[in-house]
C-alpha cells in the first residue's frame, strides 16, 4: 500500500484546490495512478465517477467500492470501516482545514454505517457534497 504517498498527494491537491490554484501536472499524474489503481480494483465505469464529481451518486456497488478504495489507499478509514476524520484533518494544512473541518467532522459524526465499508464511505462522500458542494472535491 502506498498510504504515505497518497496522503501527501491528498494534502497537495486539496491545498491547491482550496486556494483556487491549478493542480500541478506531477500531482495530477499521481492522482491518476491512484484513480487507475482503484478503477482496476473495482471495475467502476468512468461515467459513474464523472457523475459523482458533479454530485450525482449512483447506487452502483462499483462506485461505492471505488470510493472506499480511494479512502483506504489514503489511510482515511478506521479499523471498523468508517471514515477517519481525524486522519484527514490531521494532515490538512491550516488554510484547507479551516474550510473543510465543519463538513468533515459533521459527516463523520452523522453518517451511520452502511451495509459494508463501500456503502459507508459512499454515504460519507455524499454527505460531503450535500453539506458543502462549493468545496467538494473527488479524484
Amino acid at each position: 500500500m502506498y498510504s504515505a504517498m497518497w496522503i501527501v498527494l491528498l494534502i497537495c491537491v486539496l491545498s491547491q484546490f482550496a486556494m483556487g490554484a491549478e493542480v500541478p501536472e506531477a500531482l495530477r499524474e499521481m492522482g491518476d495512478v491512484l484513480h487507475a489503481h482503484c478503477v482496476g480494483e473495482t471495475s467502476v465505469a468512468e461515467s459513474l465517477i464523472d457523475d459523482a464529481k458533479k454530485g450525482v451518486f449512483s447506487e452502483e456497488k462499483a462506485l461505492k467500492c471505488y470510493l472506499r478504495c480511494i479512502f483506504e489507499e489514503t489511510s482515511m478509514i478506521t479499523d471498523d470501516g468508517r471514515f477517519d476524520a481525524e486522519a484527514m484533518l490531521g494532515v490538512l494544512p491550516p488554510e484547507v482545514r479551516t474550510n473543510l473541518e465543519p463538513t468533515v467532522t459533521s459527516c463523520a459524526a452523522k453518517v451511520n454505517p452502511g451495509a459494508d465499508e463501500c456503502e459507508t464511505i459512499w454515504l460519507t462522500v455524499k454527505c460531503f457534497y450535500e453539506m458543502d458542494p462549493k468545496n467538494y472535491f473527488m479524484f
